[in-house]
């Protein structure tokens, strides 16, 4: 295969990673939104799986790079940019690596914009579920004591009262 053509087999195949973790992240998204732990720790495995194989993709794309400018690998070398390699390819490779190349960056900007949007999800969850936790605590002290930070600290130490009946 010519270095061309795996460079831009590299990039199809990460645009179809990409495409998955934007489809993965959307389903995150929907079992924040139903509480469904269940879901979401499923999603997250598998978002980290795929996460690992676009790693492994990455590196094959940029040793297709790095051949497609006629370079090996040096420690400390800059890898060639995509100008670079444009620069150097005749057509049709030059458009056909283009267009995947745009089409990857863009994937890339909504995979991360969805990942911002999971992760404030997930922490507005986490920060309800502390409240509901505040609450219940508060509920249950029978003493109604409050710490420093004007709450309740679930599982705290228990207050023993007592009341002198005797005169």
């Amino acid at each position: 295969m010519r270095p061309a053509e795996a460079l831009a087999a590299h990039l199809l195949a990460m645009i179809a990673a990409h495409e998955h973790l934007l489809t993965l992240a959307a389903e995150h998204r929907a079992a924040i939104s139903r509480a469904d732990g269940a879901a979401v720790e499923k999603l997250s495995a598998q978002q980290t799986e795929l996460v690992r194989a676009v790693a492994t993709l990455e590196q094959h794309r940029r040793a297709a790079a790095r051949a497609v400018v006629g370079e090996r690998p040096a420690r400390g070398s800059p890898e060639p940019t995509i100008q670079r390699v444009l620069a150097l390819l005749p057509e049709p490779d030059r458009t056909t690596i283009a267009t995947h190349s745009a089409k990857l960056r863009a994937l890339v900007e909504r995979v991360q914009e969805e990942h911002r949007v999971v992760r404030r999800a997930t922490t507005l969850m986490l920060s309800h579920m502390e409240g509901l936790m505040r609450q219940v605590a508060q509920a249950l002290s029978h003493a109604g004591t409050y710490s420093r930070a004007g709450s309740v600290p679930a599982g705290s130490a228990q207050v023993v009262s007592s009341l002198d009946l005797t005169t």
